[in-house]
């Protein structure tokens, strides 16, 4: 389902106003409607919906309620060279959507490639959102033919060493195959985040499970500097309140881990 809602100017009540507004709309419609025609037209059932919104997050949050959507995929800000990255556009569909939620940040001259030599990687951790990360890649993955690779950091806060987190990694890698079929590979990163860029050369897509503290942090710096700097396009992936095909299993998430290197940063990559 592809939905484009329109902010209303903010004279609408002034002479001609309304007529802007549904013009603006009319073009919406237009966009949405050639995408699910391109979309039908390869044998995937679409719908397409247009409609102005004054509060685009209750209203998208609404649509997904009566609708049972599994996942909200939205465009967050696409960063240029040292800007941040906010996810004040999105923040009430985060709060209030029951589904799951992906922000995808990516510049506009990348494209979104998958395939046998374009893998997709999940940034994994064993902390709530991370899972929902690992049920979308494993997904796409699946249906893009693309080697699907799990990242870990390559120390945790209690001391545990890295082939804690191998196992970690491939206990996660066996349900994700369990679920969608295709095969994993386990690779722990060092250096922290720039660990993290470094491992997503050449990859199709990465994914990366939002921070428990996002309400108060957005993106927080680490996930912001990955998403300014990475090379390929990012997913940050919250969860929803829906159950999902892959639950959190206990033993998975007994750790708090965080990335090596991070110094002070409050913003661990990799929260319980």
């Amino acid at each position: 389902m592809l939905a484009r809602l329109v902010v209303p100017p903010r004279a609408a009540e002034v002479s001609g106003g309304l007529q802007l507004e549904n013009a603006a709309v009319a073009h919406a419609s237009a966009a949405v409607n050639e995408a699910r025609s391109e979309l039908v037209a390869e044998g995937i059932p679409a719908r397409a919906v247009a409609m102005t919104s004054s509060s685009p997050g209750s209203d998208l949050s609404h649509l997904v309620e009566h609708e049972d959507v599994d996942l909200v995929l939205v465009e967050g800000r696409r960063p240029l060279v040292g800007q941040g990255v906010a996810l004040h556009d999105v923040n009430e569909l985060l709060a209030s959507a029951p589904s799951d939620v992906a922000v995808l940040i990516a510049r506009e001259q990348d494209p979104i490639d998958l395939g046998p030599d374009r893998p997709v990687l999940v940034v994994f951790g064993g902390a709530e959102h991370d899972w929902s990360a690992l049920e979308l890649g494993s997904w796409l993955a699946s249906t893009s033919g693309a080697p699907l690779k799990l990242l870990g950091a390559g120390e945790t806060t209690d001391g545990s060493p890295s082939s804690s987190v191998s196992r970690m990694l491939a206990d996660a890698g066996l349900l994700a195959q369990q679920f969608s079929g295709v095969a994993t590979e386990s690779v722990v990163v060092e250096n922290g985040r720039q660990g993290i860029i470094d491992a997503a050369e050449g990859a199709g897509l990465l994914l990366i499970g939002l921070s428990d503290r996002w309400r108060r942090e957005g993106l927080g710096s680490t996930r912001s500097e990955i998403a300014r700097s990475a090379p390929a396009p990012v997913l940050f992936v919250r969860r929803g309140t829906r159950p999902s095909a892959l639950a959190p299993r206990e033993d998975l998430t007994r750790f708090q881990w965080s990335i090596a290197g991070a110094g002070d940063d409050s913003e661990s990559l990799l929260p319980s």
